[in-house]
């Protein structure tokens, strides 16, 4: 409790400047209220507040009232605002947006499907660093969707992918080094990858690295290990992990 004070110290330091139109204050207040740090959460005057942020041209505030049209977030589903707002934010060049414009092209959400415009916003994504957009650059080069199928530049931008952490793309290169599809194949490697992926509880790496626990395939052999990962994935959902616990019980009892 001793800390209250300074949280509403903090709290009306922000209304006050949001108040007087700083924009970056108003977008700071409406992360306040979308989270209730140092105020009752209120998605109303989240809302209210990005909006005045984003009428002011800041590209964090255009960005985030898309992203609150397009999920319904604090106000009623409008796609055409949320592009509208999403395509203000990326004319400044931000990130986020440019992946987000990129999406609703690719899965026609408010506009007429572009894959090759999808692509043209994801590599712009991708060179600011993105890491998601890398990822999804990385499937549609390994697809051949939008661009010509290229296995080597899919997994050149999976890695920059993976390399940030990004989960799925970890799992993703773990395969391409199995099965030396875009890079040379590679089981150390394809192991080290999957390791990563599963310590942050992907349930196909989970579920992968179980089978080689289990048959000692680049990894010392380890049914518990192996009983535990599968135990992982099927808490996250996974549909193959039951099948993969009951045949690892059956060879604890042998």
């Amino acid at each position: 409790m001793k800390d209250k004070p300074d949280v509403d110290v903090e709290f009306n330091r922000k209304r006050l400047a949001a108040e007087k139109g700083d924009a970056e204050a108003q977008y700071r207040l409406a992360a306040a209220y979308a989270t209730g740090a140092g105020v009752a959460q209120d998605l109303s005057e989240a809302f209210r507040w990005v909006q005045l942020a984003a009428d002011q041209g800041l590209a964090e505030a255009q960005y985030r009232l898309g992203h609150m049209y397009a999920t319904a977030d604090g106000v009623e589903q409008n796609l055409a605002e949320a592009v509208r707002w999403t395509r203000l934010a990326v004319d400044q060049g931000h990130a986020d947006a440019q992946y987000n414009l990129g999406m609703f092209y690719a899965k026609a959400i408010g506009m007429p499907q572009d894959v090759e415009e999808a692509v043209r916003l994801f590599r712009l994504a991708a060179d600011q660093g993105l890491a998601m957009a890398q990822f999804n650059l990385g499937a549609v080069y390994g697809l051949g969707e939008g661009v010509s199928q290229d296995l080597v530049e899919a997994m050149r931008w999976n890695r920059l992918a993976a390399e940030q952490g990004h989960a799925m793309a970890q799992y993703v290169l773990a395969g391409a080094y199995a099965t030396g599809e875009g890079v040379p194949k590679d089981l150390v490697e394809a192991v080290r990858w999957l390791r990563l992926a599963a310590e942050q509880e992907e349930p196909g790496a989970l579920m992968q690295l179980a089978d080689l626990y289990m048959t000692g395939e680049g990894v010392p052999k380890d049914v518990g290990e192996a009983i535990r990962l599968a135990r992982l994935a099927a808490k996250h959902g996974e549909p193959r992990a039951e099948a993969l616990i009951r045949k690892l019980n059956k060879l604890t009892e042998t």
